[in-house]
C-alpha cells in the first residue's frame, strides 16, 4: 500500500490503540516512521485521531495505513482485509498473507 499522509485532528484523543502483529515474521514495526515496537507481543500505543501508517518491518517502506476516529475506533481501506483486521474496534491485527511459490518448472536438483 502507498503510505498515507499521517493527519491528527485537534481535540481527539490520544486513544489506546492496540497492535496484534504476532503472526508476522518481522521482528520489529513503527507507526508513522518512528516508535513501535516488538511483533512478538500485543503492543499498545497512546494514538491521537487521524490517519496514520503501519510499517512492518520497521524499516519497510510497505506500510497499512489506518485512521483513528474521534471515537478511539479504527477504519482502514477495505482492500487490506485480506490480511488485516479490527475495523471499528481499537485493535489493529495484521496477518499478512500466503504467499504460494511454484518451483515444478526448476531444472535444479536437490
Amino acid at each position: 500500500m502507498t503510505a498515507a499522509q499521517p493527519t491528527h485532528a485537534q481535540g481527539c484523543g490520544p486513544f489506546a490503540i492496540t497492535f496484534d502483529l504476532t503472526q508476522l515474521s518481522a521482528a520489529n514495526f513503527n507507526i508513522d516512521g518512528a516508535g513501535g515496537g516488538e511483533t512478538a507481543a500485543l503492543v499498545t500505543q497512546s494514538l491521537p485521531s487521524g490517519t496514520h501508517n503501519l510499517s512492518v518491518p520497521s524499516s519497510s517502506s510497505a506500510v497499512v495505513p489506518f485512521t483513528v476516529s474521534c471515537l478511539g475506533t479504527l477504519d482502514f481501506d477495505p482492500a487490506l482485509d485480506s490480511y488485516v483486521n479490527g475495523r471499528g474496534t481499537s485493535t489493529l491485527t495484521v496477518w499478512g498473507f500466503p504467499v504460494t511459490l511454484d518451483l515444478t518448472g526448476l531444472s535444479a536438483a536437490g
